[in-house]
């Protein structure tokens, strides 16, 4: 798991590498290009490749930083366990699981 905020060289290799995944979608078949387009045009919340490749260009990584610090300082454990299990116990289970789950993780800290 990342925990810590990617250099500025990192930082653009993984743009150009999303970069030209976009723009690669621009070359699929006629039918792919038409099914996303009307998936684009039926969901609000839905960006547009064509949308997005002017995004990733002007993306930089002294905006991004806030961002990452932001996520990085959240997270939590959810568990649905079902079965031969009492209350007391699967509690106690996912007690365990989440701290060792977060003894590996460095988590960030806050910016507020």
């Amino acid at each position: 798991i990342l925990t810590t905020i990617p250099d500025e060289g990192l930082f653009n290799r993984l743009r150009e590498q999303v970069r030209r995944l976009i723009g690669n979608m621009f070359k699929d078949q006629a039918y792919k290009l038409a099914l996303d387009q009307s998936a684009t045009i039926s969901t609000v919340t839905r960006w547009g490749d064509q949308d997005l490749l002017p995004l990733v260009d002007g993306l930089c990584m002294d905006e991004l930083a806030p961002y990452i610090r932001s996520l990085y300082s959240q997270g939590f454990v959810e568990c649905y366990i079902h079965g031969n299990m009492l209350q007391q116990e699967a509690v106690q289970l996912v007690q365990e699981l989440e701290a060792d789950f977060l003894g590996k993780v460095q988590v960030l800290p806050s910016t507020q």
